[in-house]
Order: C-alpha cells, then sequence, then structure tokens
C-alpha cells in the first residue's frame, strides 16, 4: 500500500496507531516501576538485550528481501554514532528521570521531542522555522516550567517516600525496610522541634532538588532524540529503519556494558518485576519498533509521528490506573501546553482543520 495523503487511514491503521501509542505509554510504567530496583544503566541494557533478541531474527530473516544487511555494512559507522543520541543516552537519562518522578509527567516532558528536533534542525542545519513554530515553541517550554513549579506534579503513591527501600527484590513491598515507629524516636530522647522542622525542610529541599534534576535529565533525553532525527534525516537519509534500529539496539548494549556491569544491584531482583523488563525491552522497544515502521509503510511518515501526541495520553491514564499518579489542574494545563506547542512547531495543528 502507497501512502498517500489524500486516503484516509484504514481502521485498522488507526486501531494499529492507538496501540502503538498504549504500548509507549506504558513504557514509562514499567520505567517507573523497575528503575529503583535495578538501577537506570542496568535496566536500559536489560531492556537493550531483550529487544535485540526480537529484532535479530525479523532483521536477517527480512534482509534478503531487500539487502538490508548490505545497508548496515555500508553505514555502520554512522549508526554507531547516531545509536549513542537516539538510544543510549536518552534511555538512560529517562530511566534516571523515572527514580524521581512518575511516569505520566516523564512522558509529558518527552513529548517535547518533536519541537527540540526543530529547534536542532534550525539551529544546526539551518532548516526554516516558521512563526507558528516559534510561538509553539515558547508554548513547549511554558508548559515544562509550569509542570516543574508545581512539586504536586507526578507524584504517585511510590513517590511518597524512597521506592528503593520499600520494594524487596521480588517486587513486593517489604514492611521491614519501612521504619518501626517503635523504633524511630526515643521517646525519652525526642527531637527538638526546631530540629524537627529542620531536618524537614532540609528533605524537602533535597526531594525538590531531585525532581528537578529529573526533569533536567528528561528534557536532555528530548534534545538528544532531537540531535539523534536530525543526523538520522541527514546522514542516514534512505536506509532501511530496520538496519538503523537493529544496529542501534546492538551498538547501544556495548556501549552500556560495562556500566552496567559496575552498576550492577548488589542482590539481582527476583519474581515478577523481569517482566516488567521484558515488557520493556521485547514490547516497548522491539515489537514497538516493527509496528511504527510498519505504520511508516502504510500511513506515511507524517500521520504515523502523531504518535507523539497519544503517547502521553496513555501513559498518564495508566500512571493513574496502576501507580495512582495525581491528576492535578496544573499537570492539565503543563500538558495542554507542551501538546499545542508540539502541534505549532510540527504544523500538526494546521492539519487538523482539513
Amino acid at each position: 500500500m502507497t501512502p498517500s495523503p489524500d486516503n484516509p487511514p484504514a481502521t485498522k491503521d488507526l486501531l494499529a496507531l492507538l496501540l502503538l501509542s498504549a504500548i509507549w505509554g506504558a513504557s514509562f510504567l514499567f520505567l517507573r516501576i523497575a528503575s529503583p530496583l535495578f538501577g537506570p544503566v542496568f535496566l536500559i541494557e536489560m531492556r537493550m538485550l531483550t529487544a535485540l533478541a526480537v529484532m535479530l531474527p525479523v532483521f536477517f530473516a527480512l534482509s534478503w528481501r531487500k539487502d538490508r544487511l548490505a545497508d548496515f555494512r555500508r553505514h555502520w559507522k554512522r549508526i554507531f554514532v547516531v545509536s549513542l543520541a537516539s538510544m543510549a543516552l536518552p534511555f538512560c537519562l529517562l530511566a534516571f528521570a523515572a527514580l524521581s518522578i512518575g511516569a505520566g509527567l516523564s512522558s509529558i516532558i518527552n513529548a517535547s521531542v518533536p519541537f527540540f528536533t526543530a529547534l536542532i534542525g534550525f539551529l544546526m542545519f539551518r532548516q526554516a522555522l516558521s512563526l507558528p513554530g516559534i510561538i509553539g515553541l515558547v508554548l513547549g517550554f511554558a508548559g515544562v516550567v509550569v509542570l516543574a513549579a508545581d512539586p504536586g506534579v507526578g507524584v504517585d503513591s511510590a513517590g511518597a517516600v524512597d521506592s528503593s527501600s520499600t520494594v524487596s527484590s521480588s517486587g513486593v513491598v517489604d514492611s521491614s525496610s519501612v521504619i518501626d515507629s517503635s523504633n524511630a524516636v526515643d521517646s525519652s530522647n525526642a527531637v527538638d522541634s526546631n530540629d524537627a522542622v529542620d531536618s524537614s525542610s532540609t528533605a524537602a529541599t533535597l526531594d525538590s532538588g531531585e525532581r528537578l534534576l529529573a526533569i533536567g535529565a528528561g528534557l536532555l533525553a528530548a534534545v538528544f532524540y532531537g540531535l539523534g532525527a536530525n543526523l538520522t534525516v541527514r546522514y542516514l537519509h534512505g536506509v532501511s529503519g530496520l538496519a538503523i534500529t537493529t544496529g542501534s539496539l546492538l551498538f547501544s548494549s556495548l556501549y552500556l556494558a560495562p556500566f552496567a556491569y559496575l552498576q550492577r544491584p548488589l542482590e539481582m531482583p527476583t519474581g515478577p518485576i523481569w517482566l516488567a523488563v521484558i515488557a520493556l525491552g521485547a514490547v516497548c522497544t522491539g515489537l514497538a519498533f516493527l509496528l511504527f515502521y510498519r505504520l511508516i509503510a502504510r500511513i506515511g511518515p507524517h500521520r504515523t509521528v502523531t504518535v507523539t501526541l497519544l503517547v502521553p495520553l496513555f501513559s498518564v491514564v495508566w500512571a493513574w490506573l496502576i501507580l495512582d499518579e495525581h491528576l492535578t489542574p496544573t499537570l492539565a494545563l503543563g500538558a495542554l501546553l507542551v501538546l499545542t506547542g508540539v502541534s505549532l512547531t510540527t504544523g500538526r495543528l494546521p492539519s487538523l482543520k482539513r
């Protein structure tokens, strides 16, 4: 099927687009669940390896048809560089952000990728940026500021305490790791109220600093995604998407292997928590990219990238249903500003009038 802007997408393609949005929305949920237990780098290494286990057989099975293996051989040096910006660094940054902020907030910040792509294209490659695009950038950044300014945004039931100290290696709540109230403070040696206020203020300051650092990591991940997209368009134009994705997974897993070994968990988690890791790699990365490139072939890239606007909606819903993350007016306002900014920057908002 040849994609055409004049032909409306088939029902099955729209359903596939919604499925892809739901899968990528769930990836932020799995990051939030698994990152505190595995650590960001080790978790992403597991994500790369499980995704690679899905992609490699497909890559070799399809290489004989369009000679994708030749594509990889010709362009492996460029794929090596692009994989750092497109996968290794942003994946780790998002996993780090998941330690301190909720899945819904992470996904909304990640929705800024298209306007970082436009901004980097303008600054580095002299690509035109229209007035609506500039307005979109301003609105998008305003949305991020709104989200960062409210400490209640992105808080979930796991965010009330340090999840690494309350979740056991089997993935369930470890009551023994929670401070016993009978041993917390000796009543005969009660802490002075002024000291208590000082310590609580310090804790609040640290929490706020960690939250802002996590938001910064999420934004930096979006910047790397935007850089990777521009490098791909400029230096890998015409190269098979399957070759780029499989090669990027391979190289990223090699990049991260020594760091993952050094930062491996002291006690390896066991039990159902590994299902989140497998889902993150095999489903949210491997199968999702296969579905993504299939949609590009069927309905074209411009329609397929609307997934960017749908992913945060699914992620917020998953986080609300499963992690009990709070839905606040500030979250709604920030999300509206970010998504409107993305729509203006990418030109998607005017197209809705057709």
